[in-house]
């Protein structure tokens, strides 16, 4: 509830935060922006960060960690991550990731577990 109230304040403001990830198995990039609706561009909020696909538990402790220094006003309200694999409803299944990562990996539950719509 409380990712959908931030995402429409921010849809009506014409401003979203967004993580924006690519997700390998040896690599996770992520980097926060600021995307205005009505002009059509961004600005980066946090610079790209690169981790060790290995060195975190799954792709929600990633992007918390990513995002646990954000202020208030910069935490992302949606989330765009790639990855190579089968999308199927809101699901992506890769032979791409560590062993130890759940497979397939679901939206719903990474927008949960990051208060992400």
């Amino acid at each position: 509830m409380e990712a959908e109230v931030k995402l429409e304040q921010q849809m009506i403001a014409s401003k979203v935060v967004a993580v924006i990830g690519d997700i390998g198995g040896t690599n996770i990039r992520l980097k926060l922006v600021m995307l205005n609706l009505k002009k059509r561009t961004s600005h980066v909020l946090k610079e790209m960060t690169t981790v060790k696909s290995n060195s975190v538990n799954n792709l929600s402790e990633a992007i918390n960690n990513f995002i646990e220094d954000c202020p208030t006003n910069q935490k992302p309200a949606v989330g765009v991550i790639g990855i190579a694999g089968s999308v199927k409803d809101n699901q992506v299944l890769s032979a791409n990731l560590p062993n130890s990562w759940p497979n397939p990996l679901i939206g719903e539950t990474i927008g949960h577990e990051c208060k992400i719509n």
